[in-house]
């Protein structure tokens, strides 16, 4: 009885085995990959350039705005408010294609540099409907040559043709791909019948 047991335990161990075998094998191989693999490289990824592009353009701005102490996002703030006086935080986040929650921070931030201010609707008191100071205008009209300068200076390399071409791409690459950007433009959401932009993105508000 003990001799049959163990012959069987015996067949049983050399049907494992090759299995063991190829699980080895395969283990081998899966480190032998991990080892030899090469990610995308990063000059061919177009994200990478757009996001190399944007720090230039940051960079420009800033550089070309530094008397005023005002990031990108601030000025289409501004600017947006300037256009569309009376619109609310809701609205304005829409327009300029931010979420709510970072828009609310960066009027906290000028409204307490006294840029901005919120009144309350007439209609709606729960609504607080936004204006630029007299202090806020002049920021935003003493922006507006630094902010070409940092345009030109970013498009410098490219002819006339280029420039124009450029900017077509990036309006198709928008357009198409805009709703799912985190907080989509106003525009896409008016396409999409959902409801209800400015030249940065991505950077500190």
């Amino acid at each position: 009885m003990t001799g049959v047991l163990f012959m069987r335990i015996s067949r049983l161990a050399r049907k494992a085995s090759p299995q063991k075998g190829v699980e080895a094998g395969s283990q081998q191989n899966n480190k032998s990959m991990t080892k030899d693999y090469k990610p995308p490289a990063l000059e061919k990824l177009p994200g990478h350039r757009i996001r190399r592009l944007q720090q230039i353009a940051v960079a420009l701005f800033m550089e070309e705005t530094q008397e005023l102490n005002l990031t990108p996002v601030q000025y289409v703030a501004l600017s947006t408010v300037h256009l569309h006086e009376g619109l609310d935080q809701r609205r304005l986040a829409l327009h300029i294609g931010f979420d709510t929650s970072t828009v609310a921070s960066m009027l906290n931030r000028l409204e307490s540099r006294g840029l901005i201010e919120r009144k309350s609707n007439p209609r709606d008191r729960r609504v607080r409907q936004l204006s630029l100071t007299a202090e806020g205008l002049r920021v935003l009209i003493q922006a507006g040559p630094g902010v070409l300068r940092a345009q030109e200076r970013m498009l410098a390399p490219l002819g006339p043709g280029k420039r124009t071409q450029f900017m077509e791409l990036m309006d198709i690459l928008i357009g198409a791909n805009d709703e799912l950007a985190r907080a989509p433009s106003i525009h896409t959401l008016r396409a999409l019948s959902i409801g209800p932009c400015g030249p940065f993105g991505g950077q500190a508000a």
